[in-house]
């Protein structure tokens, strides 16, 4: 009886790495099909997509506004308090994004996917970041009536 059990435990993990395996395969092979976007490393509310410095604002959008998926930055970004990028961390099933971080950190904030927003038909994008899809412009269409994102609503680590 207790060889069966060992023998189902073993299957199961097996199994679980084996997902584990195909899963970060699939999620490579999407990747590759989108263009990867970079943080600015002095605001990280500003990102660059296709060559162009596009500006994350505070507007938050519902899922069914979301266009095709175009690109994709994945990873939690450790910022200090003026939000310039201390640090890229990759964002996966092995690792905590939440250890081992600098005396200056003030937030921790994931960035994931980026979006086209079907009512611009490609002129605004939206970005996945701390699971809400916040509206993204260009840097050189920024005006006054914008609001830029503000991580003090995010996921913020305490002073010690």
């Amino acid at each position: 009886m207790k060889k069966a059990i060992i023998l189902v435990l073993a299957l199961a993990l097996l199994f679980s790495v084996a997902g584990c395996s195909l899963l970060e395969n699939e999620v490579d092979i999407r990747r590759s099909e989108r263009e990867y976007c970079t943080l600015n490393e002095k605001d990280a509310t500003v990102f660059t997509y296709d060559g162009t410095e596009y500006v994350i604002l505070e507007d938050v959008v519902e899922r069914d506004a979301l266009g095709a998926w175009v690109g994709y930055i994945q990873k939690f970004a450790v910022l200090d308090r003026k939000y310039a990028v201390l640090e890229l961390r990759e964002v996966n099933l092995s690792n905590s994004s939440m250890s081992n971080l600098p005396d200056e950190t003030a937030y921790v904030v994931q960035f994931f996917n980026i979006y086209i927003e079907k009512e611009t038909e490609g002129q605004n994008l939206i970005i996945d970041v701390n699971g809400d899809f916040h509206k993204a412009i260009p840097k050189d269409q920024l005006n006054d009536t914008a609001t830029i994102i503000s991580f003090e609503k995010l996921d913020t680590v305490s002073d010690g």
